[in-house]
């Protein structure tokens, strides 16, 4: 079944050809549609009578039917809109021990205008990350916003100094726990504020800033604050240095310094911004080279019960210097040099090994596909570092032995000519204290199901 997406996204995406179901009213003349029924009208892009019709003309007219209209970003960000006229009022889902109200949040709601910071709070649910974050308006109030598009829901009055994290309730999400997080912690003065390092924001309605006398070489850029996975801009233009997020379309230019200058240990996020969610990929870096720090001092809303929030890893990522010092820098397309390092087993491609004892890497490497040839299983490991055995699904296909990493782009290692049943205890590494090689473990249910002996 077809997906459904908001207009913006038809937009964004270049889309021509779609179907849109309105409720309500009948299309403006002369559209027509093509459908009618319970559920409302359905009408299609390219129409016979109207082939020509520009897809920004064609929903204009569409939304003109209901109310509504397009606004695309003004300014490099969208533009934030007070909607409190009681069509689709903010939902209240319940009651706090202090005897409060528990509101929805919902982008595409009224805004909240009674909120009251003493005792009522929000209600993210489960709700991605990647289909909602939290912003600031320009004049200082929490939003409830999409990173697709423009609809956004404002807390009337209410600034993020005016609340703590418990008014953010118990949120699913982890990425979103993090991101949100992020955006309260720098509103309120929690983490680190170091000389020479460049904060970067995404959350801040109306905020562009720049920095002059940025020195590549020994300052940093830091994504401890970032509050969104998704939008991320990173360009060379004629002032600088240009990073910049929608929707708020806050921006930071580094003046006379390039893409090409900066260094990967020198570019610092959380774990799972990078080793998830591939923040790092705007900047043409490897997601194995930029510093990873602790964001577990920042204040993080409540996990639900038996959740828990990453951030606590740590590492010092590569600081020999640009990934241009060839000069080749980012060819015509916009794309960079490849990684000519394999990194060894686990870092993409057709790895060979030979004599001697092996490690293959399993870890976090979005979207990496591996064929690890020449595995030998009486001198010959796989380490699977920090990932628990929910990560992984195991398989054997065509006589190899494949390993994905889940929810990671499609990260597979392929041992060839390997077989579980071919395995033992000595093959499995993993990080200190990571119970993923526990015999109760996923892992182990799943190597046992294609003939692991455990006693072997």
């Amino acid at each position: 079944m077809p997906g459904r997406f908001s207009l913006a996204h038809a937009l964004g995406t270049g889309q021509t050809n779609f179907t849109i179901q309105i409720h309500g009213k009948d299309p403006p003349a002369p559209l027509r549609y093509e459908k009618k029924g319970k559920d409302g009208r359905l009408l299609r892009r390219p129409q016979q009578g109207h082939p020509a019709a520009s897809v920004v003309d064609f929903l204009t007219a569409v939304l003109s039917a209901i109310g509504q209209e397009i606004s695309t970003p003004n300014g490099g960000g969208y533009t934030l809109t007070y909607d409190a006229d009681g069509s689709n009022p903010a939902e209240i889902t319940g009651s706090t021990d202090a005897g409060g109200r528990v509101f929805k949040a919902d982008s595409n709601a009224d805004d909240i205008t009674d909120f009251d910071p003493a005792v009522d709070q929000l209600d993210f649910g489960g709700t991605s990350v990647h289909g909602m974050i939290v912003t600031k308006s320009p004049s200082g109030e929490i939003v409830i916003d999409s990173p697709w598009s423009e609809p956004a829901q404002i807390v009337q009055g209410v600034t993020y100094q005016d609340v703590t994290i418990d008014s953010f309730g118990v949120v699913g999400n982890e990425h979103f726990r993090q991101d949100m997080g992020g955006v309260i912690s720098w509103e309120q003065g929690v983490g680190p504020r170091e000389t020479g390092t460049i904060y970067i924001r995404s959350h801040e309605y109306g905020r562009t800033e720049v920095i002059d006398n940025f020195d590549p070489t020994s300052m940093k850029i830091s994504f401890l604050y970032f509050g969104t996975r998704e939008r991320l801009s990173v360009e060379d233009t004629a002032d600088g240095l240009v990073i910049s997020t929608l929707p708020s379309g806050q921006s930071f230019t580094l003046t006379g310094v390039s893409k090409a200058d900066l260094i990967p240990g020198l570019v610092e996020f959380h774990f799972d911004q990078v080793m998830e969610d591939n923040l790092e990929s705007p900047f043409g870096f490897n997601q194995n080279d930029v510093t990873l720090v602790d964001r577990t001092d920042l204040l993080t809303p409540e996990a639900p019960a038996g959740a828990t929030t990453d951030g606590f890893q740590t590492r010092t990522g590569d600081l020999t210097g640009s990934i241009y010092d060839d000069g080749a820098g980012p060819d015509d397309s916009g794309n960079t040099p490849p990684d000519n390092d394999s990194g060894g087993a686990g870092a993409g491609g057709v790895v060979t090994l030979g004599v001697g004892a092996d490690v293959v890497e399993i870890d976090w490497n979005w979207g990496v596909q591996t064929r690890v040839e020449g595995f030998d299983p009486s001198e010959d490991s796989f380490d699977f570092n920090a990932l628990s055995g929910d990560n992984l699904a195991l398989r054997e296909v065509g006589g190899n032995l494949e390993i994905e990493v889940l929810g990671n782009g499609g990260n597979v290692t392929t041992l060839v000519g390997i077989q579980a049943e071919d395995l033992t205890r000595s093959s499995l590494k993993a990080d200190t204290n990571n119970s993923v090689l526990d015999d109760s473990s996923p892992l182990f249910a799943q190597l046992i199901d294609l003939g692991f002996d455990p006693l072997a």
